[in-house]
């Protein structure tokens, strides 16, 4: 086996989303502070992160909240 190194792992985007004590997640694309969706304060910027986060019934995700803007998908290079 070869040894295992941090400066040869591929990078990984992991996203934390907390919805809030209703079950909401925010989002807002234009926030200057990104957090983990639990308010506007704190809202995920990528829309894609928290409609994968809702797709997963343990994260008990009621809503979605989306602030007015447009969103696009951001391609990631394989």
């Amino acid at each position: 086996p070869t040894a295992f190194s941090l400066k040869n792992t591929p990078l990984c985007n992991l996203t934390v989303v907390n919805p809030d004590a209703n079950g909401i997640v925010y989002v807002n694309n234009q926030s200057a502070t990104p957090g983990d969706g639990s308010s506007w304060t704190s809202p995920l910027l990528e829309l894609r992160d928290a409609l994968n986060a809702a797709g997963d019934p343990a994260n008990s995700i009621t809503q979605v909240w989306i602030a007015k803007g447009t969103y696009k998908q951001l391609l990631r290079p394989t």
